[in-house]
């Protein structure tokens, strides 16, 4: 998992800002509950991914405090 890189600026190469939906959740988990974390978010990482028109996901860790996740998903438009 990258840590601590915040997703701003382009859009992925290929996308376009009117084909896209993006999707950013900024979590703080309590320490002692991280690991119990980690396994769930690794499951909806997974269930994510695997959903027709998700064309990316980021799943971060910020290195500076190692209980705040940042989820970044990027989904083609419905029409």
């Amino acid at each position: 998992m990258p840590h601590g890189r915040r997703l701003r600026g382009p859009v992925p190469t290929g996308a376009s800002l009117e084909a896209k939906i993006a999707i950013v959740l900024e979590l703080e988990i309590a320490p002692a509950r991280v690991d119990e974390f980690l396994k769930v978010a690794a499951n909806d990482a997974r269930c994510t991914i695997a959903e027709p028109g998700c064309d990316r996901f980021d799943f971060l860790r910020d290195p500076n405090s190692p209980n705040r996740f940042t989820f970044c998903e990027w989904h083609a438009r419905r029409s």
